[in-house]
């Protein structure tokens, strides 16, 4: 009779690692059904909410996505702190003048930068602290 091997099979030793991985939170089901290795990350939208302080009962999202509607020139960001102007011809139409302050728009791309720059140092903690593990 052989004797009993001393060490777990390749496949056993997988499974272990697996189920580590699943109590971690780090594994989900593919198509198939079979476990596969898997980490979560946040959209980008996402990030500002654990990143940036906000007023309780608000997300910090709202930052980001001012930003994105400026930078894709949406009607709704451009406009926000439009005023609008008195009739300007016979058809009633009329413009409107948008007067936003420069300081407002310094700290808000501050408090964007800031939020990112904790995003990068929490990142850079992660990683160092699994590399010396």
């Amino acid at each position: 009779m052989p004797a009993p091997p001393t060490g777990k099979l390749a496949a056993e030793r997988l499974a272990d690692l697996m189920d580590a991985a699943q109590d971690a939170g780090l594994v989900r089901l593919d198509r198939t059904g079979k476990r596969i290795l898997s980490i979560n990350i946040p959209a980008t939208v996402e990030l500002f909410d654990l990143y940036e302080r906000a007023q309780p009962g608000t997300k910090a999202q709202y930052l980001y996505r001012l930003y994105s509607g400026y930078a894709h020139a949406k009607q709704w960001a451009v406009m926000l702190w439009a005023q609008q102007q008195a009739p300007f011809d016979d058809r009633g139409r009329t413009i409107a003048k948008t007067e936003a302050s420069d300081l407002l728009a310094v700290l808000a791309t501050q408090r964007a930068i800031t939020a990112a720059g904790r995003a990068l140092t929490a990142l850079e903690q992660y990683r160092s602290a699994e590399s010396s593990s």
